[in-house]
């Protein structure tokens, strides 16, 4: 049955794939892999209760924390992108869990050029995600949570950096033993808001550019002490400028005219994984994610080991970056105490 499931999971999610990118919407960042496990299984950590659990995916796994956990990620991305983080979190006893992370992504080393191609000023692009997240565990069989996110764009000097206030939900059940079922929501009512006034005087303007809204399903199955294999599928849904030029004749002149029109768009993308953990600690990862604009594979491994009352894990994965087809990388290192 639970195998049946998954592969019902898999057709329907690359059946209904829609070829769509939604990488120009706003906080881009906070949609790429946050960390060496999320890059290795394709993201598919919304119904994920063991180890360290990722409360962005789902804040209903937080109770299922192991322990006090702090822990930070590093990435090396094509094109000069930065990405790196710190989180912590830790089990509420009885039956709740809290998680608090810090993120910033950016580009630095923008060649800054004139209307004439000369060199003006380095510029750089910096963002932000302070991230808090609480769930509670229900029941024997049940947990939800609630997560708030604020986040933060730095784009130009001259433009006042715009930032906004998300709020993410989910719930995780367990559908049997081993065997549990997550859905999760986020950035609900996240939105940037530019005034370009500063920047271009009259011809400026205010535009608030809102955040995709993220629904996730998902499944996590351990048919073994050592093993685990997870899916997920994930819908994004957002409102995008459709932008275009005509040419119009005018008293007889032809003119060109720029044209937009908003639309919404949606997208969808599964996505699976499959880890091996051997007794002595090491760790294998291994996932898939089937995303508008090709196939995204990742590997990865992790190491886990006591050392005294510390247990301490660190991880890597390499994953390939689509639409750029070039690798990116993920260095995790998380601590229980």
């Amino acid at each position: 049955m639970r195998a049946r499931c998954a592969f019902a999971l898999l057709y329907l999610s690359v059946a209904l794939s829609a070829r769509a990118q939604d990488g120009g919407a706003a906080g881009a960042f906070v949609r790429l892999s946050w960390g060496a496990r999320a890059l290795a299984l394709g993201d598919a950590l919304v119904a994920v209760p063991w180890g360290v659990v990722s409360g962005v995916h789902n804040p209903a796994l937080l109770p299922s924390s192991p322990g006090q956990i702090a822990g930070a990620f590093a990435a090396l991305l094509p094109l000069d992108r930065q990405l790196m983080g710190v989180f912590f979190q830790a089990p509420l006893r009885p039956s709740a869990g809290m998680m608090a992370s810090l993120v910033q992504a950016g580009v630095e080393g923008i060649d800054g050029r004139d209307g004439s191609g000369y060199h003006t000023e380095w510029l750089g692009v910096r963002e932000q995600r302070l991230y808090f997240g609480f769930g509670y565990r229900a029941g024997p069989r049940a947990a939800f949570g609630v997560g708030f996110s604020f986040s933060r764009n730095q784009l130009h000097a001259s433009i006042p950096a715009p930032s906004t206030l998300g709020v993410d939900a989910g719930l995780l059940l367990e559908a049997a033993p081993n065997w549990y079922l997550g859905v999760s929501v986020a950035d609900l009512l996240a939105r940037y808001s530019w005034d370009t006034a500063n920047l271009y005087g009259s011809e400026g303007n205010t535009l608030t550019d809102r955040f995709p809204l993220r629904l996730r399903l998902g499944s996590a199955w351990r048919p073994g002490g050592n093993w685990m294999i997870a899916t997920a599928l994930e819908a994004r849904l957002y409102r995008a400028q459709r932008q275009w030029v005509e040419f119009v004749v005018q008293e007889g002149t032809p003119v060109l005219i720029s044209r937009q029109q908003g639309e919404w768009v949606r997208t969808l993308r599964w996505s699976g994984g499959i880890e091996y953990t051997w007794p002595e600690g090491l760790i294998a990862r291994a996932g898939l994610q089937a995303e508008p604009g090709g196939w995204r594979p990742a590997a990865g491994f992790g190491l886990h080991r006591s050392l005294g009352a510390l247990w301490i894990e660190t991880a890597y994965a390499a994953g390939w970056d689509v639409p750029i087809g070039l690798l990116s990388h993920r260095i995790e290192v998380a601590v229980r105490f």
